[in-house]
């Protein structure tokens, strides 16, 4: 979406406050929906970026 956060936070606070938590806010997850992959599903928006313009189009 290409906005800055309102407040930077040191990654040493979020470690603190979230635990083994923050790697997922720090670093972020693939995940893969195997299970639909193999059944052929067809995604409206395969990637998170098509999904986020749609949402935030006006």
């Amino acid at each position: 979406m290409n906005r800055p956060a309102k407040v930077a936070t040191p990654a040493s606070m979020v470690r603190l406050a979230m635990g083994e938590r923050a790697m997922l806010v720090l670093e972020g997850q693939r995940v893969y929906p195997q299970k639909l992959l193999n059944q052929n599903f067809t995604f409206a928006f395969p990637q998170i970026e098509e999904a986020l313009a749609d949402l935030v189009q006006e």
